[in-house]
């Protein structure tokens, strides 16, 4: 087992819509370190770094860019990691995280308006995977954030800065082909007034013995998730 890693991240999205901005397109980056504490525990911290997209604004239609040192729903977040099922080895593992976040940066606008400048979220959530016996893995990723407190964020409703947000991420990577294991996920974020369904086809390689990448091709299928983006993710291993 690796002692540290790092992941860096790069996804880019068209139709974004955020509680006061729609058909947002544009990009977001960040970071996401792990620290394992044992073999069954481990401390997760994300670190939104820079967004920056044009939309429409919904009062008034008229476009708007917004751009910052932070993310749009993620927030600076640090989680605790617990496996509770399959740290002897076996096909299946299961593990539940419990975090908290809060905004590191607010978002400007070409407005007099500024996105983010108050936030935090609380977070749980549930992991299972399962090896197949032919090759391949099954993975569900559930996970629940309360935002007990956001700004211009909610997107099913104008007013209200306080919302639940659920996401349910379930993928099937199919039998590693030397360095690339092909893939396909299905990811669900659920609202109280909206739910934005995207199909994801996958690829990731094996760049060496410390070094991971994984390629996406979000697809929107739903009228209330982006029409389109991409994905990129490199993970350093130490």
């Amino acid at each position: 087992t690796h002692s540290f890693n790092m992941d860096a991240y790069v996804e880019v999205f068209d139709g974004l819509d955020l509680q006061e901005a729609v058909s947002l397109e544009g990009w977001t980056a960040g970071l996401d370190f792990t620290l394992p504490i044992n073999r069954t525990m481990q401390f997760r911290f994300l670190l939104p770094v820079r967004t920056e997209a044009d939309g429409v604004l919904v009062d008034g239609g008229d476009d708007i860019d917004i751009k910052g040192w932070g993310g749009t729903f993620r927030f600076a977040t640090l989680a605790f990691e617990h496996l509770i099922v399959g740290e002897n080895g076996g096909p299946n593992r299961l593990a539940y995280m419990v975090g908290a976040g809060v905004r590191t940066a607010n978002l400007e606008t070409d407005t007099p308006d500024r996105y983010n400048h108050q936030g935090r979220s609380l977070h749980l959530g549930i992991r299972y995977d399962r090896v197949l016996a032919r090759g391949g893995v099954l993975m569900l990723d559930t996970e629940l954030r309360f935002y007990e407190e956001s700004d211009d964020l909610n997107p099913g409703d104008l007013i209200d800065d306080r919302f639940f947000w659920g996401t349910i991420n379930g993928a099937w990577l199919l039998k590693e082909r030397g360095p690339f294991t092909p893939g396909v996920e299905l990811t669900a974020a659920l609202g109280e007034n909206w739910t934005a369904l995207s199909v994801v086809p996958e690829l990731f390689i094996a760049a060496g013995d410390v070094v991971d990448l994984k390629f996406g091709v979000p697809i929107g299928v739903t009228t209330d998730a982006p029409n389109w983006g991409a994905q990129f993710r490199l993970t350093a291993n130490f």
